[in-house]
């Protein structure tokens, strides 16, 4: 394995974990924040919509990328995806 290959499954690793965190986390803050607006005008309603489409693109998407890139477990061997 060449030392770009154990940097990039590295930076991988750390930065990917840390976006991953602090994206859902800061979408789950928006969504509540929306939701608490009780979601009566449609530009809450979308806000709402989109951070929960975020939520689960960043789960589908990040997370997948996470797992394959940097810890070498490849979901569509394993029939999860």
């Amino acid at each position: 394995m060449s030392i770009y290959a154990i940097i990039q499954s590295q930076v991988t690793i750390y930065v990917g974990i840390l976006l991953f965190i602090i994206g859902v986390l800061r979408n789950f803050t928006n969504a509540c924040i929306f939701f608490k607006n009780n979601l009566q005008n449609l530009s809450t309603f979308l806000l709402f919509l989109a951070s929960c489409c975020n939520i689960i693109n960043m789960h589908a998407n990040l997370l997948t990328q996470i797992l394959t890139v940097g810890f070498n477990i490849d979901l569509t061997v394993l029939g999860v995806s």
